[in-house]
């Protein structure tokens, strides 16, 4: 099975690193945690001149916590920490569509990356479709 975790650096997207790890332990397969940095909402963007800067040195940040989880609570299962740039609905979306990814799992920050995924699917269906929210911080789409 491989799952794809949207992580945004939350305390959510945190929860829901860890529900893949143990989903992943227990059935097997890859886990794939997926960072974007949306570079494009400095677009205009009327600040600070090192607002671009603080904001990447920041979602690095949010990559080494990520990194940290899985060295905490990974071993023994197949992960890959990744980071794009782009607009984050837009890059999980494509990610998911280019890969055979049999679960995605997000915090309800990303939900409407659930909805997208499942219109992006009609008729090239990567999962089965079904969602449901694991508790209040991780919502499943398998």
């Amino acid at each position: 099975m491989k799952v794809l975790v949207a992580y945004d650096g939350t305390l959510q997207s945190k929860e829901a690193l860890r529900f893949g790890l143990q989903k992943v332990r227990q059935e097997g397969g890859e886990v794939v945690a997926l960072h974007v940095f949306h570079s494009g909402m400095f677009i205009d963007y009327d600040s600070h001149p090192d607002a671009v800067g603080r904001a990447r040195r920041e979602a690095f940040n949010y990559v080494d916590e990520a990194r940290q989880i899985v060295s905490d609570f990974g071993s023994g299962i197949r992960v890959r920490v990744l980071t794009v740039e782009g607009v984050p609905d837009e890059e999980i979306v494509s990610f998911v569509m280019r890969r055979d990814i049999d679960m995605v799992i997000c915090p309800p920050g990303l939900k409407n990356v659930v909805k997208k995924i499942r219109v992006a699917s009609k008729g090239n269906d990567p999962t089965p479709g079904r969602l449901c929210r694991v508790d209040p911080s991780v919502m499943v789409l398998h």
